[in-house]
Formats: C-alpha cells, sequence, structure tokens
C-alpha cells in the first residue's frame, strides 16, 4: 500500500480514509487537529476522532490510537 492509496482530511467534521486492501477501507471522523507539519524523515499529523481519541498519523498512514495504545505497548513489553 502506499500513501497515496489514503486519504488524509483535515479540519473538524472532516473523514480520514485509509485503504487496507482491495475493496476494504477503515475510515475515521477527525474532530479536531492537533498538529500537522513535516520533520527532516516524515510528514507527521496528530488528530482527534471521536470514536478513537487522539490519533498519530505519518506519511498518510495511521500509526497509533488512544483507544488502541495499550495493544501497541504490550507488545513492547
Amino acid at each position: 500500500m502506499t500513501t497515496s492509496d489514503s486519504k488524509k482530511a483535515f479540519g473538524e467534521g472532516l473523514w480520514y480514509h485509509e485503504k487496507l486492501d482491495h475493496g476494504l477501507y477503515h475510515s475515521m471522523e477527525n474532530s479536531k487537529t492537533h498538529y500537522e507539519g513535516t520533520s527532516k524523515f516524515q510528514s507527521i499529523s496528530v488528530f482527534q476522532s471521536k470514536a478513537y481519541g487522539q490519533c498519530l498519523m505519518t506519511d498518510g498512514l495511521l500509526q497509533s490510537t488512544e483507544v488502541d495504545e495499550h495493544v501497541y505497548h504490550e507488545c513492547l513489553v
């Protein structure tokens, strides 16, 4: 999957769509953008989702959300 398969949506009430597979997308509504910028290595976005809480996205792909962060940290431990 490439970044072009995903669509960023920033601004209250807009939707973020990420293609997971052929005909399968994951979508979430953005209620507030906390940060959007570009580092030396990647684009970074932090936004608030009504269903998932705070979300981290790099290079247009969802990395982690507040609701599922325990899964991410459990794997690290």
